[in-house]
């Protein structure tokens, strides 16, 4: 073959390739693909306990709901703690409370109240209760409720010494104080005696000296004694539920004054 048309070929073979070349263009690069974006859910959960037994308040005391609060959720929560009282015709709320605690924390708080004079003795229900929030000042969301029974009673007046002393001279008055105190009110209080060479008991009513029907003091003074031996006594008082308490009786040895 002749060089001239070798030398041509190759021309047009590398025309070509030069075009060839020319005319490619990259390639893009695809756009990767979007991974869509995970929603994780964190949820709240609570539970709460109150003892197996509130037990029994005065009408004048102050009842006291231990609650056992624990966060059973994945996160930590601010929680809302209700308590609510029925019972006798009447119903009760306590202010809410707020607890924060971490995921598997328990925190015991004591939610307390004092017993109005408007509530009646016997037997009363109580439910606490575990929220996520408040809304319009209201819980919102219960998680979990725990209800127990509890009992308010009218106690016995009591009634206790005040300076009493084992032993007077003949010929003195002998002064007797008492501290009386009842949650609804002492209505009365009486002292019953006997001087030596008394043949029969002697009663006399008391005179509150100071404090109030509730939570008073009581005094009573005797006529100067005559004779030595023993002075025997007992006081009693009675609330307004007609509830009468006594003291055991007591002996104050009267001996010749010196």
């Amino acid at each position: 073959m002749p060089v001239e048309r070798i030398i041509a070929g190759v021309i047009v073979l590398l025309v070509a390739l030069f075009d060839y070349l020319g005319v490619m263009k990259p390639l893009e690069k695809l756009p990767e693909k979007e991974e869509a974006a995970e929603t994780v859910t964190v949820s709240a959960n609570a539970s709460i306990k109150l003892p197996e037994e509130i037990g029994s308040f005065r009408m004048d005391g102050t009842v006291i709901f231990p609650c056992e609060i624990q966060n059973t959720g994945e996160a930590m929560h601010t929680f809302v703690v209700s308590v609510d009282m029925k019972g006798q015709g009447a119903q009760k709320s306590l202010p809410v409370r707020r607890v924060s605690l971490e995921p598997g924390e328990a925190q015991t708080i004591e939610m307390t109240y004092k017993v109005q004079p408007d509530l009646k003795e016997g037997q009363y229900a109580v439910a606490a209760a575990v929220w996520e929030k408040l809304e319009d000042e209201k819980p919102a969301r219960k998680y979990a409720e725990a209800v127990r029974q509890f009992r308010l009673f009218d106690a016995f007046p009591e009634i206790s010494f005040m300076d009493l002393g084992l032993s007077a001279q003949v010929r003195e008055r002998l002064s007797l104080k008492v501290r009386i105190t009842d949650d609804r009110g002492v209505r009365w209080a009486k002292v019953t005696y006997l001087f030596p060479g008394m043949k029969e008991r002697k009663v006399i009513s008391m005179e509150r000296k100071s404090g109030t029907e509730k939570d008073g003091t009581w005094s009573f003074t005797t006529d100067p004694s005559r004779q030595t031996g023993q002075f025997i006594f007992k006081i009693e008082a009675m609330d307004s539920k007609s509830q009468i308490a006594k003291t055991e009786e007591y002996k104050i040895a009267i001996v010749t004054k010196q």
